[in-house]
């Protein structure tokens, strides 16, 4: 596995996503194609139980949603591997700039305003092989013999005085919840066994690949070695207390897994609902999320390979609020994702918007997971 790093990238990507966002709220730009991401949630931007709380347990300055109960509670598909706790790290735009105030350097999400903490060295009162790892069901197996990619994007965290190797992937047919606090007795199939930003504090893009020998389900990220096969140094970028323990921790954006060849393209019956999973939108409002560009091309790639076929893209939301206030929300999210499909070139009369509020649930809203999967935007071929 590769860590690649280039003193430029943290400028770049500041422009990339300034771009990003002016270019997807007008609903006007075009974007490279991206292939199919296996990983569900992979920008831990989706939640369930919303609104975030602030927790007393939360020790981040200036990040008053981010802990270790939100990551528990609230971010969905993933979750820990073993006992101890990873972070959801959630920065407003407000909350930055409040660190930034205070700290020479804060770090925000490489996309979006979420991110993951994991630990990757520490020694503590319970261990001296303290590890954190976050792990999650992909959305369909990685097939056996298909040569499998996998991207994702780590910064060393504000408040670490250790920087560390070791930020490795590790794939398996079956889930995995060990009651230890060490490292995890695996051997991952792809691991970045260099230094990570021993000489500065910017995303790093970790990508590897490797062909599978059986079909996998799972995927877990974090240090699968002890700290014999684990380097690591002070580093001389942090903010904190000097009375802080000793660790190395990466935040974790942006979790990418593909198999080569696969197809952009949609299963469609007609008359029969797609559901698209990473269409997401700003609470309560039709505007979409830089999250959402991956789904948004690969919808407008699927058309554009198919030009006879219209469309009726569906927005649905869960039973919360008033009724006629999401019935105007969910038409006012399918007419976004229109907009979007007509931006890019797709001809108007191929596409039509219809919002159905709370009226076609799929699942009982009487929990907060079904609420979650009410709230969705499906599209139908019509012809």
């Amino acid at each position: 596995m590769a860590c690649h790093y280039d003193e430029k990238i943290a400028m770049i990507h500041k422009v990339i996503t300034i771009l990003l966002t002016m270019m997807i709220s007008n609903c006007c730009f075009g974007q490279d194609l991206i292939p199919k991401n296996l990983v569900p949630n992979p920008s831990f931007e989706q939640f369930m139980g919303l609104p975030l709380r602030h927790y007393a347990e939360n020790y981040f300055e200036h990040e008053p949603l981010s802990g270790y109960i939100p990551f528990n509670r609230n971010v969905v598909f993933w979750k820990t591997a073993n006992v101890n706790t990873p972070d959801l790290r959630y920065l407003e735009r407000k909350h930055y700039s409040d660190c930034q105030k205070e700290f020479d350097y804060c770090v925000k999400a490489r996309t979006g305003k979420a991110m993951t903490g994991i630990i990757t060295y520490m020694s503590n009162y319970s261990t001296d092989t303290y590890r954190e790892y976050i792990t999650v069901r992909l959305r369909e197996p990685v097939k056996a013999g298909i040569k499998t990619f996998v991207e994702l994007w780590v910064c060393k965290s504000r408040r670490a005085k250790l920087v560390s190797n070791n930020i490795g992937c590790y794939f398996s047919q079956r889930s995995i919840k060990m009651a230890i606090r060490e490292n995890l007795p695996v051997n991952p199939q792809v691991n970045c066994s260099e230094l990570m930003n021993a000489d500065g504090q910017e995303w790093i893009k970790i990508s590897g690949e490797f062909i599978p020998a059986k079909d996998y389900i799972y995927l877990t990220i974090g240090n699968f070695y002890d700290n014999t096969a684990t380097q690591y140094q002070d580093s001389e970028h942090y903010a904190a207390s000097p009375k802080l323990e000793k660790y190395a921790l990466y935040l974790v954006d942006d979790v990418r897994v593909w198999q080569e060849n696969d197809s952009l393209e949609y299963n469609v019956q007609k008359k029969k609902p797609v559901r698209l999973d990473d269409i997401h939108f700003e609470t309560n409002s039709a505007k979409l999320l830089a999250t959402s560009l991956d789904e948004l091309n690969k919808l407008r790639t699927f058309l554009t390979n198919n030009p006879t076929i219209k469309i009726a893209i569906q927005g649905h939301t869960d039973d919360r609020g008033e009724e006629g206030f999401n019935l105007k929300l969910s038409e006012a999210r399918a007419k976004a994702v229109v907009t979007f499909l007509k931006q890019q070139g797709i001809a108007s009369n191929r596409l039509t918007a219809i919002g159905y509020g709370e009226t076609k649930p799929i699942i009982s809203n009487q929990s907060e997971a079904g609420r979650l999967k009410n709230r969705r935007v499906e599209f139908v071929v019509l012809e």
